[in-house]
């Protein structure tokens, strides 16, 4: 297996790069997870590729009285973006990984923010 952002994934780096320049490759270890989140609001756009091995990712947004949830699983060499209503109203996490799992994440930041 190629480390993220060699071998055969140099080309989607790349790529996620003009559109989306502001990125990040995680190392994830077996038990680890990320906790509910919404990426900051200064980026648009989140684009992510998950490596290794698989993993749950959830999905949540508050309504009137609870959550409606979303769970979908990541395979590894699958690509997920996270735009609009996904990206704006939705919370994500990912609960603790069976084995090791690498990420590569790819943020546009939004015109007049910083990263």
């Amino acid at each position: 297996m190629s480390e993220p952002g060699s071998g055969p994934y140099r080309g989607i780096r790349r790529r996620c790069a003009r559109q989306l320049p502001a990125g990040s490759r995680d190392r994830v270890r077996a038990g680890a997870g990320i906790g509910w989140h919404k990426d900051r609001p200064v980026f648009g756009d989140v684009a992510g590729v998950s490596l290794l091995s698989s993993c749950t990712f959830r999905l949540r947004r508050r309504t009137a009285k609870s959550f409606e949830r979303s769970t979908l699983v990541a395979e590894p060499r699958s690509v997920y973006l996270l735009r609009g209503p996904s990206r704006t109203e939705w919370q994500h996490s990912i609960p603790g990984v069976e084995s090791l799992r690498y990420s590569v994440t790819f943020r546009n930041v939004l015109e007049g923010g910083e990263s």
